[in-house]
């Protein structure tokens, strides 16, 4: 798979250009998506992972269903891999959790787990936006040079003519 930035055409999918001559197809650089989307994840995860899951834990989708938005979230926020081992492991943590509400609240009633009781139960988010801005911080340079203030600019300060530059 390969994409071009050529102003007459954008592609992604591999196949040869048509505008493009071959010397430029040579020099494009070659880009290789592997894993699965953040979609393709979604639906293994309804499709496989969860009721793989709670089969294992001894439950079954009357009892527990977790919503898609919730699921998002653990694919978004939780896990970061191409594949997804991850994605189960975080499925089958919320699956232990749930069969612990389960014994000791035998009322009968359906767990549904949402997006808002994700943290309550996987705790806080690994990788989410937020916690990204706020415990990265840019360091500062190696060797600080002048500040724009600093600088002398002998047609435009005041400052640097008055020292005698």
């Amino acid at each position: 798979m390969w994409s071009s930035t050529s102003p007459r055409s954008s592609y992604l999918h591999g196949e040869q250009p048509l505008g493009d001559p071959p010397t430029l197809a040579d020099r494009l650089e070659i880009i290789r998506f592997s894993g699965y989307t953040e979609e393709r994840k979604l639906q293994i995860a309804q499709k496989y992972l969860v009721p793989k899951q709670l089969k294992e834990h001894g439950m079954d989708a009357g009892t527990v269903s977790i919503s898609e938005d919730a699921l998002r979230n653990i694919i978004r926020n939780y896990t970061r891999e191409a594949g997804v081992r991850d994605l189960e492991r975080r499925v089958a943590n919320l699956c232990r959790k749930t069969a612990k509400l389960k014994v000791r609240n035998p009322d009968g009633k359906p767990i549904r787990i949402t997006e808002q009781r994700l943290e309550s139960m996987l705790g806080v988010p690994e990788f989410s936006k937020d916690r990204a801005r706020t415990t990265t911080s840019a360091s500062p340079p190696a060797w600080p040079g002048p500040s724009m203030a600093e600088r002398c600019w002998p047609s435009k300060s005041p400052r640097c003519r008055a020292k005698g530059s």
